[in-house]
């Protein structure tokens, strides 16, 4: 081959080589966006088996910041502030849920935020009809990739009917023990007036008698 001859060779050999290695990239990036689709319905699919559970749990959950701002809540928490959940999401905790200019004073969401401790209080409220209800409040840390506590979950339970068949359980016990004691008293009574039936039974035989 010629000078020229070869010159032109070289230059449509690395023409190939580019669209050869072009191609490979192109393959690649294909698999790639392959691999980035599925984990994109991985994580909506995750996403939405949480948002399920988030939602249809009983109980009253919300997630809550540093700076008290709402996160995150589900249906039953706001349900019971009258709002739904993306009107209150951004609020303040407090003033969305509980119509206050600041922090609740008996509130251990700080406690959490600042120590990184769960926190556990009973609180109770009053319906409409002036019936009492009982609330356990827990409160729960989210810890950041450095161990620092970026945000708090709080879950809300209603234990009144569980109060209330506490005190029945109570009263049943207590009346279980007086049962016993009367049933003893009963027995200790029971056991002279037998020896008294049986001697005043033996003096009625006796024909002297009058």
């Amino acid at each position: 081959f010629e000078t020229y001859d070869q010159k032109l060779l070289s230059t449509m050999a690395t023409l190939i080589a580019y669209s050869t290695s072009g191609l490979n990239l192109v393959r690649q990036l294909k698999v790639t966006n392959a691999d980035l689709q599925a984990s994109r319905w991985e994580l909506l699919r995750s996403r939405n088996i949480l948002r399920a559970l988030f939602d249809n749990i009983t109980l009253s959950f919300y997630i809550v910041d540093t700076k008290y701002s709402l996160l995150a809540i589900n249906i039953t928490r706001s349900e019971r502030a009258g709002y739904d959940p993306t009107v209150l999401v951004g609020r303040k905790c407090y003033i969305a849920l509980y119509n206050r200019s600041e922090p609740c004073p008996d509130c251990l969401v700080y406690q959490t935020l600042q120590k990184g401790e769960m926190s556990f209080r009973v609180q109770r409220t009053w319906r409409d009809d002036n019936e009492p209800l009982e609330w356990e409040i827990s409160t729960y840390p989210i810890l950041d990739e450095n161990s620092s506590v970026i945000q708090a979950v709080i879950l809300e339970q209603d234990v009144t009917e569980k109060r209330h068949l506490e005190a029945k359980l109570i009263q049943s016990e207590k009346l279980a023990a007086v049962g016993q004691l009367a049933a003893g008293l009963a027995h200790e009574i029971n056991n002279p007036l037998t020896a008294i039936i049986a001697n005043a039974q033996l003096l009625e035989r006796d024909p002297s008698l009058d």
